[in-house]
């Protein structure tokens, strides 16, 4: 009975720090959650940066291929030039029949595009570039 008349007589201090406490709790979980997003964005940002890096290298390898192959072609040319036209042999023959058997090779870097998967898809917020890594890695 003393704790029924006690609580009566001081249910609005005990009313306050009920409140007080489930708004701390509720403060918390929002802090958690406003930090969890965060360190999503975080993440975001470092794989999309990582993905950039990714393709930039690989643009340098195409561009190496394609200087590479402009050799193979112009060999080609040269060598198609003297069969044609009965041309005497000459020794920078030897250089442009070494280019023929030459083939380009290309490895593409995908370890950003490894690691989005990694993390799922849904981590890149932005649907047009979630659509535009996937039609790039995906013809791959």
């Amino acid at each position: 009975m003393k704790i029924v008349h006690h609580l009566k007589r001081e249910w609005i201090r005990y009313g306050f720090e009920t409140l007080a406490v489930v708004i701390g709790i509720l403060a918390a979980l929002a802090l958690d959650n406003w930090n969890e997003v965060r360190k999503d964005r975080i993440l975001e940002i470092d794989i999309l940066a990582e993905i950039k890096e990714n393709l930039i290298q690989d643009l340098k390898d195409h561009n190496e291929n394609i200087y590479f192959l402009n050799h193979v072609v112009r060999s080609s040319g040269i060598i198609l030039d003297h069969l044609n036209n009965d041309l005497p042999y000459q020794d920078s023959l030897a250089t442009h029949f070494s280019w023929l058997p030459m083939t380009a090779n290309f490895d593409a870097i995908n370890s950003g595009y490894e690691l989005w998967l990694s993390e799922g898809v849904n981590i890149i917020t932005n649907d047009s570039i979630r659509i535009k890594i996937s039609s790039i890695y995906g013809q791959q």
